[in-house]
């Protein structure tokens, strides 16, 4: 009890613990139920006086009955399992170890008893049931049979001693004193190695504490100089390769614009590429594109370097460019009505005012005024209408549209979730013919979509608005044929004189 309670090796800034103390909160810590609750537990009575504690002195008794207020349903679990040993662990502490014994056994499907496993027949098994620990050491280690006796668990008798080789004899190592077996009270002489206690321990060590810098002084210093020169040397070689990655960045971007300016002046129109990146939306990435405008289409282009078209934002029918100048950047946003922003990154502040220049002369050819704004960066950018945001408010457009038309329930009942706001965008919103054709699943050239476009436009301002778009579906759903006629009619009398040419009236029925 004294080696569990003082003489367990501790942690290495500790020597010792207290086993005894830590065995009691580990059983708090894991909810262990009382004393009287656990024998229970295991089908043994309650213990309802200290006196049946029978191996423990009468002083032990009134200090256990003090500290518990001569109450024993308030007692851990681990205390009142070692005041029942005697010779050995007592009632409790035997039912738990059989217990948890006999769950290892059944639950190892390697045990050599189980014959499921196929492992050992019937001699296999009865030859292993005579093997002890004894022969086991044996077995297993360079021990002589006669190095230790035939019961490592239980100390050697007389008899046991005498057959012990002389080395273990000649030092005294062994102490003689009397021993009794568990179940049987007569004593004997038996010969161990002394007992623990104050006398034979070397004294508990202070609590110390480490100086890992004494005499290391030098080491360290060197350490962390070496360190932070590394850390250095890495922070400059990564400040290089960004130099270095941005310069031929720049080269290469300069290569291509120069490319780009030479197949441009190629081509029949003399027109000034201007080599940039364009944002496209929040969660892309800016991509390398070349922007070209065009007086006479009045467009402004927007191509890939390869000189393919990506966009065009048309001015023709536009009265006003709405110029956002990024403060805080190398921004420039373009607003028309009816499109998407354009929102263009330039190398450096040199080169934007160059394509502000270029621009100015643009809109005066064209006819279009601007209104020239100034804001920061990011509140340009949460505001900015991107190709996904056109889609979807179109998307929306058709929706409420069909709805409309053929009264679709379920397209109403979103129509109600919307805010007054989206609504007034939605019912304002106006389609380009690109966008017409887009919905017609047909291509922006075909005659068809053209003359449809013009016929659908019904006030000739090139943008088809949703009463339109809505009077249109309603004639294709609802109409009479006559109406249906009549509508294709119109398509193709451009001029209202109420007659046809043989060849319109071929191309209509065709």
């Amino acid at each position: 009890m004294f080696s569990l309670k003082g003489r367990v090796f501790g942690p290495l800034e500790f020597s010792r613990r207290d086993l005894m103390a830590i065995n009691i909160q580990r059983g708090r810590d894991h909810g262990l139920p009382d004393y009287n609750s656990a024998r229970q537990a295991f089908g043994l009575t309650k213990i309802k006086s200290v006196d049946d504690f029978k191996s423990i002195p009468n002083e032990t008794k009134e200090k256990f009955k003090k500290l518990h207020k001569n109450r024993l349903d308030n007692v851990d679990t681990w205390v009142g399992g070692i005041l029942e040993t005697n010779k050995g662990p007592g009632e409790l502490f035997t039912a738990i170890i059989k217990d948890q014994f006999t769950r290892i056994r059944d639950g190892d499907r390697f045990w050599f008893e189980n014959k499921n496993n196929g492992l050992f027949d019937e001699d296999e098994i009865s030859r292993l049931k005579l093997l002890t620990v004894y022969d086991i050491i044996l077995s297993v280690t360079n021990m002589n049979y006669d190095d230790i006796q035939q019961n490592p668990f239980a100390a050697p008798t007389d008899k046991e001693y005498e057959k012990l080789h002389s080395s273990c004899k000649r030092k005294n190592f062994l102490q003689s004193s009397k021993c009794q077996l568990k179940n049987n009270d007569t004593e004997f002489n038996c010969h161990h190695l002394p007992q623990i206690n104050n006398t034979n321990v070397e004294p508990c060590t202070e609590p110390e504490t480490y100086d890992y810098f004494s005499n290391s002084e030098v080491s360290f210093i060197f350490t962390f100089i070496g360190i932070g020169l590394c850390i250095l040397g890495f922070v400059g070689i990564l400040f290089l390769l960004a130099r270095y990655k941005k310069k031929k960045h720049l080269e290469k971007m300069l290569r291509i614009a120069g490319k780009v300016r030479e197949s441009f002046r190629k081509g029949k129109k003399h027109l000034t590429p201007y080599s940039v990146s364009e944002w496209v939306d929040r969660k892309s990435a800016l991509r390398p594109v070349v922007v070209v405008m065009d007086p006479e289409t009045k467009q402004v282009q927007v191509r890939n370097q390869l000189g393919h078209l990506l966009r065009a934002m048309d001015l023709t029918h536009s009265q006003i460019v709405e110029m956002y100048i990024i403060s805080d950047g190398e921004h420039l946003m373009l607003r028309v009505s009816n499109d998407y922003d354009l929102v263009l990154k330039f190398e450096s502040e040199f080169l934007r005012e160059n394509f502000l220049q270029g621009f100015e002369e643009f809109i005066n050819k064209v006819g279009v005024t601007r209104q020239r704004i100034n804001m920061a960066l990011h509140p340009a950018l949460r505001q900015a209408v991107t190709r996904k945001d056109r889609q979807k408010r179109l998307e929306m457009f058709f929706r409420v549209v069909f709805s409309q038309a053929f009264k679709i329930s379920h397209s109403e009942d979103e129509i109600l979730k919307l805010d007054s706001q989206a609504a007034r965008e939605i019912i304002y919103t106006e389609l380009t013919m690109s966008e017409f054709a887009e919905a017609l699943s047909m291509p922006a050239e075909s005659e068809f979509v053209r003359k449809m476009f013009t016929l659908v436009d019904k006030d000739k301002n090139r943008f088809i608005s949703f009463r339109e778009f809505v009077d249109m579906l309603i004639i294709f759903a609802k109409g009479t044929a006559d109406d249906k006629a009549k509508l294709m009619f119109d398509m193709y009398d451009i001029n209202a004189t109420g007659q046809l040419t043989l060849e319109d009236f071929k191309n209509m029925i065709t």
